[in-house]
């Protein structure tokens, strides 16, 4: 179930972006095919969500990467981070937002792509275990990081980032859905949070603002 709803999100966010880039080379002022991955960097920080000014410190955490292994957000340092709070049983958004994340990437180079880490934060741990974490997240890419822990140590994340959730009841099989926020944040180098991306924002305005500001990092 969960893959089929893996491949039809990629399937839309791919005919999405084909229709955009269409769209963009019968426009004036197109994007300049010599620029690195197609993808010139946004002349506007912030194409793709809400820009942070002054830019704050992103609540740092420690969770369960996909090996059993701590894994903390100061880990990256260094390197860009796209966060996103969601799960693997989800019906439609988590699939969406991270198939428009593989897509922004595929138009990067890898110079720039290799410094981005687009990890997502279990909000239901108790199904999302690690291994599950791990071949979820394989779907979209091997490079893409799942993380879990325990309810107590989930919720504690989740109250640092004032991220709000609501976790259905059990059916008789077991089955549940997870209210969750639809938007993911970028953390720069630095480890500030930079942008609050907006749900459904498009590929080219998300790989412009991850270009930004990883070349922010690299001056």
């Amino acid at each position: 179930m969960r893959l089929r709803l893996v491949l039809a999100a990629l399937a839309l966010v791919a005919s999405v972006a084909v229709a955009c880039s269409e769209d963009d080379s019968n426009a004036e002022g197109t994007t300049d095919p010599s620029t690195s991955g197609g993808v010139t960097s946004s002349t506007e920080l912030g194409a793709s969500g809400t820009l942070f000014q002054p830019p704050p410190p992103a609540a740092g955490f420690t969770l369960t990467g996909e090996d059993g292994q701590p894994v903390s957000l100061s880990d990256f340092r260094g390197e860009v981070v796209a966060l996103y709070f969601g799960y693997t049983h989800c019906p439609d958004v988590c699939p969406l937002t991270l198939g428009t994340y593989k897509a922004a990437l595929d138009r990067l180079p890898p110079e720039v792509s290799d410094q981005i880490n687009v990890i997502m934060v279990s909000v239901d741990p108790e199904r999302d275990t690690p291994e599950v974490m791990g071949r979820y997240m394989d779907l979209f890419n091997p490079r893409f990081i799942g993380l879990s822990g325990s309810l107590n140590e989930v919720d504690a994340v989740l109250a640092a980032w004032d991220i709000q959730v609501t976790r259905g009841t059990p059916d008789d099989i077991g089955a549940y859905e997870v209210d969750h926020p639809a938007a993911s944040w970028i953390v720069d180098q630095e480890g500030r949070l930079r942008i609050k991306v907006a749900h459904m924002t498009g590929t080219d305005a998300l790989a412009a603002d991850l270009k930004s500001i990883v070349e922010e990092g690299t001056k």
